[in-house]
């Protein structure tokens, strides 16, 4: 069914909940629900004035278009809303954060999770969820090829769980590498299936070092460690008909033995 509240539309479903307090079923109407990993909030852990809301975390940032160029947008209570049309990354200024990661769809894998994010694109104000904004990390400005650029590190706000020994078991807990020419941002690499990142999931952090122009390439020496040892390899990246990359003299080192 769907309701009208304070002028708004909110859409959902009878459900049934089990309650802390007295352990009983009650029937709520979950267009007023949230969905979040880790079951019941301790009642002496909730923050009566930020939760179920957004908390202050105003930085810049990137809306990241990672699947399709409409990025779905939220009300207020985590509920889908509409659409924002999105020409590409593109800067915008982060307002406000959840305070937990939460289910975009009901039955969402854990990997999935991730925090809504309020943000202004075009002097106007959005909720949108975690995996399409990336918090930038380091900008690194470069003359190549008598243009300026920026290299951008960024990561998006998608679940970074760890367990004790620093194993995430999500796949998609990396650092992007992006690149600024003029007002354009772009991943490097062919699609969103082949693009540079900086893994640190699995026990696995990479470190890049520093990057420097040699002919028509940027250059940088990418360090590894993992549970069994470090590695490194060379990072390349150059533009042919779109910024590309190449990564080449791998080595491992796994217990002290080179393989």
């Amino acid at each position: 069914m769907t309701i009208t509240d304070n002028g708004e539309e909110v859409s959902g479903e009878w459900v049934g909940v089990l309650t802390e307090m007295n352990e009983k079923i009650v029937y709520v109407f979950d267009g007023f629900l949230l969905s979040y990993y880790g079951g019941i909030i301790p009642a002496s852990t909730v923050k009566l004035s930020t939760f179920p809301n957004l908390i202050l975390d105003e930085k810049e940032v990137l809306l990241f278009p990672n699947k399709a160029k409409k990025i779905t947008t939220y009300n207020n209570k985590f509920k889908p809303k509409g659409t924002l049309s999105i020409d590409g990354i593109s800067y915008a200024s982060q307002l406000e954060i959840s305070e937990l990661e939460h289910a975009s769809k009901p039955n969402a894998e854990y990997c999935d999770y991730a925090k809504f994010v309020k943000v202004v694109y075009k002097n106007r104000e959005y909720i949108v969820f975690g995996d399409n904004v990336l918090n930038i990390e380091n900008i690194e400005e470069l003359n190549y090829q008598n243009k300026r650029i920026k290299l951008i590190k960024a990561v998006d706000y998608s679940l970074g769980s760890a367990d004790e020994d620093g194993l995430t078991f999500c796949a998609d807990d990396f650092s992007y590498l992006l690149i600024q020419e003029n007002n354009t941002i772009s991943t490097i690499g062919h699609d969103n299936d082949n693009i540079m990142i900086y893994a640190h999931n699995d026990g696995i952090f990479e470190m890049e070092g520093k990057y420097i122009i040699l002919n028509d390439s940027i250059k940088t020496e990418v360090s590894q460690s993992f549970q069994e040892g470090t590695g490194k390899y060379d990072l390349s990246i150059f533009y042919n008909d779109g910024w590309d990359y190449k990564v080449s003299n791998i080595k491992s080192f796994y217990q002290g033995e080179e393989e």
